[in-house]
């Protein structure tokens, strides 16, 4: 029920489903009062044409891919196990036998594949039950055949597939590993996501870490999948990539604040942390 009351309440928070809802709402005013109705419809209309074909997505996104630093070889540097979220995989695209079918976010599956060639003998773990509302299979071992079948020994990869969201992404993945990691001394954990979500998810592992009592863990950022241009100029673009740039960004906003109020980060906009070793190591900071 809790599944099926976020994936609602992420639907109807998106502000091209307000802006079309008040479009539809000006125009049924009309017959009531037809220059209130008019307003409502014609201002609305505008928004949604103007949020649309200028970059104001990516204005709000740039906060939070800038959050963390982009990815370093040099941030590879003594890592335990590499961790990657699912939110790819598109499974009503794959029924009767399709191939894996992926949607925006698929740069994160081409780079855990290659941090894979990077580490040859960094451990791997997947983590992605399903998260649509209208198919239960899991995403990870969609992507861990997929990476198999490319030559990726499956031997190095474990998967999680119980999680349909970010706080069970880290919930599960730390409970499943914990056994795994040494009792004492620092341990480095790669996480694997798009650049938007790099802030709520390693703000949910490090919480997660704390309720698994694993004090002597440090997450580090692998953040890809980026969606603003270093700077923004006053372009057009299409109305249909401008919205989807708005709903993702006014959805990761909405999600981090839902997230700190729930208690599942520390704080409202994590930020990047270096590790001590790094530190010592003389790491260039960020």
């Amino acid at each position: 029920m809790m599944t099926f009351i976020s994936k609602l309440a992420d639907l109807i928070l998106l502000p091209s489903i307000w802006l079309i809802a008040l479009t539809f709402l000006g125009l049924w005013l009309t017959s009531r009062s037809k220059r209130f109705g008019k307003r409502i419809a014609i201002g609305a209309l505008a928004t949604l044409v103007f949020i649309g074909l200028f970059p104001i997505g990516e204005a709000l996104i740039r906060p939070l891919e800038n959050r963390f630093p982009e990815p370093q070889r040099e941030r590879l540097r003594d890592v335990h196990t590499a961790i990657l979220l699912g939110g790819v995989v598109q499974p009503y695209l794959m029924e009767g036998g399709r191939p894996l079918a992926l949607n925006g976010a698929a740069e994160r599956v081409v780079a855990f594949d290659r941090l894979s060639l990077l580490e040859a003998d960094l451990p791997l773990v997947i983590s992605g039950g399903s998260g649509s509302l209208w198919s239960k299979r899991a995403e990870a071992p969609v992507i861990r055949d997929w990476l198999v079948a490319g030559g990726l020994p499956d031997t190095r990869i474990a998967i999680e597939e119980d999680s349909r969201n970010t706080w069970e992404n880290a919930h599960n993945s730390l409970a499943m590993i914990a056994d795994q990691l040494p009792e004492t001394g620092l341990i480095k954990i790669l996480i694997v996501t798009s650049a938007a979500h790099m802030p709520r998810a390693i703000g949910s592992f490090r919480q997660a870490a704390l309720v698994h009592g694993l004090d002597n863990l440090h997450f580090v950022p692998w953040p890809v999948d980026y969606r603003s241009a270093p700077v923004t100029v006053l372009r057009v673009q299409r109305l249909g990539e401008g919205l989807a740039s708005v709903d993702q960004a006014a959805r990761e906003w909405v999600a981090l604040t839902a997230y700190f109020a729930m208690g599942r980060i520390g704080s409202w906009f994590p930020a990047y942390r270096m590790a001590m070793t790094d530190l010592l190591n003389g790491a260039p900071s960020e």
